[in-house]
């Protein structure tokens, strides 16, 4: 996608559709006054009509007859000024990019100050991303496509040029501009390995797609096969990969910084492959989506390419472990003990808990390749969902000030995060009488703080946080898709490739 910044009136750009931002309550920017001008007053016509009320997500195209250089307008609202946000931005323009790709292939936006906020953060976190880094962000999302095996004219094609309209001098020259292409691109990369049937991504598959991603951007890769995973003890991942007929791996990305001492960062993803439950078998329903329960891993593979190309001093390493989790033969049972690298015995009282394993060894392996801030990124647990729902991430953490540093990154990268706690009262749900530990709580509350509990055990009292995107890697349901996108997210990849910036402060 080709982004331009132009100063011409708004009515003069030539392009396919010219977008009108509109905020509920509020009059028309000085901008889309003069696109107003130009349509006989029909844009103040409709919103004293209540055609169109600005509520976040509405959009409404509308052809200018000749009146303007583009073809046609859409109007599209953002709602309350005080209620808008980064994230919520972002959102509404990734809905204007996905209806116009439809029929269209460049597009413009009225970006001026008036039309919405200059400086965007989430309620928790002052500053991060800004306006038009925002629209700039959800029209590159919106090039992300769910069907990547479907062939024919239903398919939409992408939005070849953006233009910005009405942004200052400074903002046009922002780097963050360019870079925000480069982000929803990875993104979208993300994405597509999310919704990549799991006949077509194995864990050999992916392990491929993260050594070319290492190659194209000039890092290091090494993937553990099985017979290194056992002579490093992961008794925990092996375990786990006993009822898949394909082979485990682990897959190490290095990116080596500009520093030679100092904090070196590990981003751990969960990457189940296909996650049937195993024994403890998932209902049809529940199994479908679950060719996505690796999207803690590709987030962390398509991160460590954006990292690459931001150089940022901090050394970063990327674990991912892959394996498929099925009911084979050969495949764990409920009650089963297995030897995690760590050396801690794990009673397995639910083989569908299998995500906390995989990671156990993972973490535990980051701490040997001299990690020492470690981030964990996972669809651990469907409890996180009933407490955050579909838009923000649950984070945990042992340490404070790593724990402000990714809230920087994520309002940089307009991702929701919220910290819930870990209360060691809960420690007790984890005790095992045959093991160190059981794998799953027999309580039915706190059940993501359990598995964020069952983590720390294997974190070496290093820095840590633990993702758990179990509910905002992948928003399925229809009645917030208006202001909330369908589909897989790339949640966590954009935020990684902020967060080792704020250790170079």
């Amino acid at each position: 996608m080709r982004l331009d910044v132009s100063h011409e009136p708004p009515g003069e750009v030539e392009c396919d559709v010219l977008v009108v931002p509109l905020l509920a309550d509020e009059p028309l920017s000085p901008m889309a006054a003069l696109v107003d001008s130009a349509l006989d007053s029909t844009i103040r016509d409709m919103i004293e009509r209540r055609e169109i009320t600005a509520e976040l997500g509405e959009r409404r195209t509308l052809a200018t007859l000749g009146r303007l250089e583009s073809s046609r307008i859409m109007l599209v609202g953002l709602g309350s000024r005080r209620q808008l946000d980064a994230y919520r931005l972002r959102n509404a323009f990734e809905g204007v990019g996905s209806d116009v790709r439809l029929w269209a292939r460049s597009m413009a936006v009225i970006a001026e100050h008036g039309a919405a906020p200059q400086a965007l953060g989430g309620a928790w976190q002052d500053g991060g991303m800004d306006a038009s880094t925002a629209i700039v962000t959800g029209i590159g999302l919106s090039q992300f496509t769910a069907g990547e095996l479907q062939q024919g004219a239903s398919v939409a094609g992408p939005i070849e040029r953006l233009i910005l309209l009405g942004i200052g001098e400074a903002a046009a020259r922002s780097s963050a501009l360019v870079e925000a292409v480069a982000m929803a691109a990875a993104t979208n990369y993300a994405r597509t390995l999310q919704w990549r049937p799991a006949n077509r991504l194995t864990p050999r598959d992916l392990a491929s797609e993260a050594v070319a991603l290492a190659q194209t951007n000039g890092l290091e890769s090494d993937v553990l096969e099985r017979d290194r995973l056992e002579a490093l003890g992961m008794g925990a991942l092996l375990g786990v990969a006993q009822g898949s007929a394909e082979p485990p791996n682990v897959v190490v990305i290095r990116y080596g910084g500009r520093r030679r001492a100092g904090p070196i960062l590990a981003l751990v993803g969960k990457g189940i492959t296909f996650d049937s439950g195993g024994i403890s078998l998932k209902s049809t329903k529940d199994m479908r989506g679950m060719k996505a329960d690796m999207s803690g891993a590709a987030a962390v593979i398509a991160a460590m390419g954006l990292i690459a190309s931001r150089q940022p001093a901090m050394p970063v390493i990327g674990v991912v472990p892959l394996t498929e989790n099925m009911p084979g033969g050969r495949a764990l049972k409920p009650g089963d003990v297995v030897t995690s690298m760590s050396g801690k015995t794990i009673e397995v009282t639910n083989t569908d808990a299998e995500g906390r394993l995989v990671l156990a060894d993972a973490l535990w392996y980051a701490t040997s390749l001299g990690a020492t801030h470690i981030v964990d990124v996972a669809t651990l647990t469907d409890a996180v969902g009933h407490a955050l729902g579909h838009t923000a991430t649950a984070a945990f953490s042992n340490d404070r000030g790593f724990l402000s540093r990714l809230y920087r990154a994520s309002a940089l990268a307009a991702e929701r995060v919220w910290e819930l706690p870990i209360h060691c009262e809960y420690d007790v749900v984890l005790r095992s009488t045959v093991a160190d530990l059981q794998n799953l709580s027999d309580l039915p509350e706190a059940g993501a703080m359990a598995g964020a509990i069952f983590l720390q055990q294997f974190t070496a009292g290093r820095p840590w946080i633990h993702l758990d995107i179990g509910s905002s890697a992948i928003n399925d349901r229809h009645e917030l898709g208006q202001v909330v996108p369908l589909g897989p997210t790339g949640v966590m990849t954009r935020t990684f490739a902020h967060l080792p910036s704020f250790f170079d402060e």
